[in-house]
């Protein structure tokens, strides 16, 4: 009898048993919230997991160590693997949770930069406003000084020259480095085109001048040199202009403005000298022609470039770019996109489908 109730307790501690182990499971796997691609050099993750009263952790280790829900290390550039358990009131742990993140170099910066430029060799020139020209390799991320000036806003680039404005001035710099003047102006000049044929064209506040060949004298050729609205239909040297930031060419030989005051882009026909309005757009910027042989518009206020088609029907190419102001295009069909405006701001590389990422330091 004894015997007998002994066999009893047994089983029923066992049936306790196993009671309390399907009153409590084994936790599950922890979901990670946090990026898998980032900018930070310490991103935040966050954990959950049904049943789990802790956490262990390991970032690029096997060694599980107990961390909290909310976990942020210092990372260096490159692919992080992060190593996530969780562990339930009885001690039972969950199956681990890998989660990788790459930590990208970070962006290239520049200080309230003007236009921006492709050389034919595919590196890069952008006019910083505070005194320099400087050289980006788009491919490596590494960026040099290519020379220091004073004031510059506008760069070009052909075989062989590069012109700048530097203030009120137009300068040129020779395959040995040389730096000469090319042209002097009443004001300050701003951005410029230069033509298949090398003429040069320079902006100042109101009024467009061309250089033939890119050397002096210049010449009016759009702008009455009056700030203000109105012209369109009518020659070229007789409109207002007011606050432009944009010149580019088309292949056509035309001139395009962009009349960023009066929320326009406008065409300088090369054989009549007639202007007239081809697109309207809120504070546009920069102007460029792609390979497509179309127009493409930063608009700054709107944070995007737009593609103005053959028809003139308007769309937006490329979103979210922070002051889009200069364009320029590679060889390739590759689009470069500068912020404005700012003493911290980025150029962005836009393909040709409208996906845009920001040029970064060497190590990305």
């Amino acid at each position: 009898m004894k015997r007998a109730f002994a066999v009893l307790l047994a089983y029923v501690a066992v049936l306790g048993a196993s009671n309390v182990g399907a009153a409590l499971p084994r936790p599950a796997t922890p979901v990670v919230t946090g990026p898998t691609t980032t900018d930070s050099s310490a991103p935040v993750f966050r954990f959950r997991a049904r049943g789990a009263v802790r956490f262990l952790c390991a970032l690029d280790s096997t060694k599980l160590r107990r961390c909290a829900s909310r976990y942020s290390r210092a990372l260096t550039v490159g692919r992080h693997a992060l190593r996530v358990q969780g562990v339930g009131r009885t001690g039972l742990r969950s199956r681990v949770r890998t989660h990788i993140v790459v930590v990208l170099a970070p962006p290239l910066q520049f200080n309230y930069p003007g236009q921006v430029a492709v050389e034919p060799n595919g590196t890069l020139l952008v006019a910083e406003s505070s005194g320099r020209l400087a050289r980006i390799e788009p491919g490596t991320g590494t960026i040099a000084t290519a020379t220091a000036v004073q004031r510059p806003f506008g760069v070009i680039a052909a075989p062989g020259v590069v012109y700048f404005s530097d203030a009120s001035a137009v300068r040129r710099i020779d395959t040995s480095g040389v730096i000469s003047t090319v042209a002097q102006f009443a004001s300050d000049v701003g951005p410029l085109a230069l033509a298949a044929n090398g003429d040069l064209y320079v902006m100042t506040a109101a009024r467009v001048f061309r250089l033939v060949g890119g050397q002096a004298p210049a010449e009016p050729y759009a702008g009455s040199g009056i700030e203000g609205d109105g012209g369109d239909g009518g020659a070229a040297l007789a409109a207002q202009i007011r606050a432009p930031h944009g010149l580019a060419v088309a292949p056509d030989g035309a001139l395009l403005i962009s009349d960023t005051g009066n929320n326009r882009v406008r065409r300088v026909d090369p054989a009549t000298r007639i202007i007239t309005p081809i697109a309207t757009v809120r504070n546009p910027y920069g102007v460029a022609i792609g390979p497509d042989g179309v127009l493409y518009i930063a608009s700054v206020e709107d944070d995007r470039v737009l593609r103005v088609d053959g028809s003139g029907a308007i769309a937006p190419f490329a979103v979210g770019l922070e002051s889009a102001s200069s364009l320029a295009f590679d060889a390739a069909g590759t689009l470069y996109v500068t912020e404005g405006n700012t003493a911290s701001a980025r150029i962005w590389r836009v393909t040709r489908d409208g996906r845009s990422s920001p040029l970064r330091r060497s190590g990305s």
